[in-house]
């Protein structure tokens, strides 16, 4: 299975960056400004190119699953690969857009103690892939913290509990 970010996703987090890079380079380069104003400003400037540049990143990566691991690459010649049979984190976070939590967003942290690769809910197609995550840490046995488990029960995905002693 293959997955990458769509651009319906990608598009906001452009002009979100690209407007603050706009708004705080402006003045940078059209109004006298104290040292102290200036340097605030540079540094939002620097913080939004980031983002831009992050996001230019994710434009790039293409994920592939497949029964061994999950292999990202995330252009510019970054390839990491995770196997499944080394699974040794999984972390599942949930990032609300409002107070009423309706709207949001999940990231998902997988590690095997050498690599780690964080993916969000708006990768195509991120369920499958987390299903698979969630049947590795199951086989690897591994214990989800309760943040994870919660999570993965609002997605539908959290895996059997194992028996009581």
């Amino acid at each position: 299975m293959r997955g990458r970010y769509p651009w319906s996703a990608l598009a906001p987090d452009f002009l979100r960056g690209g407007a603050g890079v706009a708004i705080s380079a402006a003045p940078l380069a059209t109004l006298p400004l104290t040292p102290l104003m200036a340097a605030v400003l540079m540094g939002l400037t620097g913080l939004f190119l980031l983002f831009v540049l992050d996001t230019a990143r994710r434009s790039v990566t293409r994920l592939s699953a497949d029964d061994l691991g999950l292999t990202r690459e995330a252009g510019w010649g970054r390839t990491r690969r995770l196997l499944w049979r080394d699974l040794s984190v999984i972390k599942v976070r949930y990032f609300s857009t409002r107070r009423d939590r309706q709207q949001g967003w999940m990231t998902v942290r997988l590690g095997d103690g050498r690599t780690t690769l964080h993916l969000d809910s708006t990768l195509e197609p991120f369920d499958p892939i987390l299903k698979r995550a969630v049947a590795a840490a199951v086989t690897n046995g591994l214990v989800l913290d309760d943040v994870t488990w919660d999570n993965l029960a609002a997605l539908g995905q959290a895996p059997p509990l194992p028996p009581q002693p």
